[in-house]
């Protein structure tokens, strides 16, 4: 499998992120739910979700949009790196904060863990590089 074909994956792999965090008001009943916070927190909420959308249409774009740059420059190569980071950070943190009893947390955990797998293999190919 190339390394563009990878890149490939990882982008449709944000858009599906991107989409599941569209659809956070309803399926997590946002407007019933967030009631029950104090205004800050569900601002905080909202704001931190449509942030990530924003995050994850970027890593998208980039992916899929900008291979030859992400291949073949240090900026590219930083950008691989971090969006690994990314991922494993939130693998990691999956723990702590949702357990791993249920099984869609297991699905979760195993979900992003291949997350960062995808762009820590290409970081790792790359590394020789820079």
């Amino acid at each position: 499998m190339t390394l563009e074909t990878l890149l490939t994956i990882g982008g449709i792999f944000h858009l599906v992120f991107l989409l599941f965090h569209l659809m956070f008001w309803k399926l997590f009943k946002w407007e019933s739910q967030l009631k029950k916070l104090h205004p800050i927190n569900k601002g905080a909420m909202r704001a931190m979700n449509i942030i990530l959308i924003a995050i994850f249409a970027i890593f998208a774009v980039i992916s899929l949009g900008f291979q030859e740059e992400l291949l073949t420059s240090r900026l590219g190569f930083f950008l691989i790196v971090s969006i690994a980071s990314v991922w494993l950070l939130r693998t990691i943190i999956q723990i702590p904060l949702f357990t791993l009893q249920a099984v869609a947390s297991k699905v979760f955990f195993i979900t992003t863990l291949i997350g960062a797998s995808i762009y820590a293999y290409i970081g790792l190919a790359l590394y020789k590089q820079f």
